[in-house]
């Protein structure tokens, strides 16, 4: 904050202070010392009267003025060589709201203007000015504060626009800002009905806003901070900031932001503490999970590939491992027995086949037995273990005119080898993960086509 600015020696000690300390407490990575840095009337680093600092730049709507936006990349660069040299990194800049309302009482200037067009094109060239100097920026407020009267310092804004509406003008400039890579983006304090869907929760503490939109329909991948949660918009609310605090981690956000007060910040932590040991942050690991389950069963499913033959077919499952609960002989030696991923897709193979025999084969697996109506016989690195393959061979003699798909569940060599010839089809899975031979199940039982192809290929040969 500005209050913490007195001379560039000043805020170079004060900063290599901080970083000191994070390294004595056990940090690996320097900590990133953010500033309110706009240029023009938010500029927290720049001289004054009373001190001097960094450079004064002209702010949003005047570097607009110029009509250069290289003049506005210029600028912010130089800022940021400036900043850079005290140690600050992290830079709250550039402003992506559209100004549509003239009466906005805390964008207005700050702002580049009415356009979302040119909006975009001056925040991206400052935000690539910033990250030329080795600042990283931070463009604001999501998913726009322009069109309001209402300052989110003193109240809660609420802005009543269709999706449409906010598609052609808000979103436009971050949609763009975030196709250009910029590093992180500070979710603001106010309500827009369109996306959180009610009349009283901001967007920086809306899952709906900081999840649904910013990462999963936006794709923004850099860091989410919150604004200020000192802001009457949040600090007013039950619970005031420390509650909030919960609530904008619970919605996404990476950061929250408390700049002011010292209790805020104590409270803030313990009361994210007591979330956390309640499980009710877990809540939004958990949605996230679920969301990245789909994702995984969908590329597990697109991985599995058929690498000769046809499908479908029935059962017999080959583990070639030791397991929990190692079975031994009279002997003492180990014997072959199924680790619980082969046992999971045994079970995979019997949510799909009513009749099925689930046997674990060694290299004395006696093979004078009711093969059924089909056999997927799985191997593992059976290149290398050719064993697997004299098993295979007697139970090809065995089954006679018996479907039989072999499943390579980690590297595909051994279906390169004329030992396999003959078999229905060959299929890999290219590891024996439980999601893989799920997937590869699906394949084999033809809920999904096979479309994944092998990685590697290898002359077919004799062994």
């Amino acid at each position: 904050m500005k209050r913490n600015v007195q001379s560039v020696k000043q805020v170079h000690a004060l900063v290599q202070s901080l970083q000191q300390c994070a390294r004595d407490a056990g940090h690996r990575h320097p900590l990133m010392i953010g500033i309110d840095q706009e240029n023009g009337l938010v500029s927290a680093f720049s001289s004054t009267a009373k001190y001097q600092a960094g450079t004064q730049f002209p702010g949003a709507m005047a570097i607009a003025a110029t009509g250069d936006p290289e003049c506005a990349r210029d600028c912010s660069a130089a800022s940021a060589r400036e900043m850079k040299a005290v140690g600050i990194n992290w830079s709250y800049s550039p402003v992506g709201d559209v100004n549509s309302d003239p009466q906005n009482p805390v964008i207005g200037v700050r702002s580049f203007g009415d356009d979302p067009t040119e909006v975009a094109r001056y925040a991206k060239a400052v935000g690539d000015g910033l990250t030329q100097g080795g600042v990283a920026p931070s463009s604001k407020h999501f998913p726009g504060h322009g069109d309001t009267n209402v300052d989110s310092h003193l109240g809660l804004p609420v802005i009543k626009k269709s999706r449409a509406e906010l598609d052609q003008t808000e979103l436009k400039p971050f949609k763009e800002l975030i196709e250009a890579g910029i590093a992180s983006i500070m979710t603001g304090h106010m309500v827009i009905q369109a996306l959180t869907g009610d009349d009283e929760t901001p967007a920086s503490l809306s899952r709906a806003v900081t999840t649904t939109l910013l990462r999963e329909e936006l794709r923004f991948e850099g860091v989410i901070v919150t604004d200020c949660l000192e802001m009457n918009a949040v600090k007013e609310r039950q619970g005031g900031v420390p509650r909030g605090a919960v609530e904008a981690l619970a919605a996404g956000a990476d950061v929250v932001m408390i700049c002011h007060t010292m209790a805020f910040h104590r409270g803030a932590m313990e009361a994210t503490y007591e979330a956390v040991q309640k499980g009710e942050l877990h809540k939004a690991t958990n949605v996230l999970q679920a969301t990245n389950k789909k994702l995984s069963k969908e590329a597990y499913a697109k991985s599995t590939a058929l690498v000769s033959g046809s499908l479908p077919v029935k059962v017999l499952n080959a583990a070639v491992d030791d397991a929990e609960g190692v079975q031994r002989t009279d002997k003492g030696h180990v014997r072959n027995t199924a680790a619980p991923y082969y046992i999971s897709f045994a079970e995979s193979v019997r949510r799909r086949a009513a009749d099925v025999e689930h046997l674990v084969y060694a290299t004395d697996f006696d093979c004078r037995r009711n093969l059924g109506e089909g056999v997927i016989f799985v191997t593992r690195n059976a290149d290398r273990s050719a064993w697997q393959l004299d098993v295979l061979e007697r139970v090809r003699t065995q089954a006679g005119g018996v479907s039989i798909v072999v499943l390579a569940s980690c590297a595909p060599y051994e279906l390169f080898s004329r030992r396999v010839l003959g078999v229905q089809a060959c299929a890999a899975s290219f590891e024996y993960t439980s999601e893989a031979l799920e997937a590869a199940a699906s394949v084999i039982f033809n809920e999904v086509p096979p479309v994944g192809e092998s990685p590697v290929s290898i002359t077919i040969q004799g062994r």
